[in-house]
């Protein structure tokens, strides 16, 4: 079994420099799998749309964009902004 190679510090984790003893390789990093969020904040739709933040939230406001509000909140489904996208690209074509 070989060591993996590890070429970021953010990538060793709670592990950094840390040997097998019997081996003498480095200790395997387990990395937690990444969750995906169900509600986007506008900064967060900004940037997938690589689209301006106040472009986002002009669009909340004239309600283009498919929003959920929770108490004082306005977020973005993501799933119903993914159905968003498909429709607009095909209204395009």
């Amino acid at each position: 079994m070989t060591a993996e190679k590890v070429t970021r510090p953010s990538e060793l984790g709670g592990n950094a420099g840390r040997v097998d003893e019997q081996t003498g390789e480095l200790a395997r990093v387990q990395r937690t799998p990444t969750i995906e969020p169900v509600l986007l904040r506008a900064s967060e739709c900004a940037r997938l749309l690589a689209m301006s933040r106040s472009q986002i939230y002009a669009l909340m406001a004239g309600g283009s964009l498919p929003t959920v509000r929770i108490r004082g909140s306005v977020r973005v489904d993501r799933r119903r902004l993914d159905n968003w996208l498909n429709d607009q690209a095909g209204a395009q074509q």
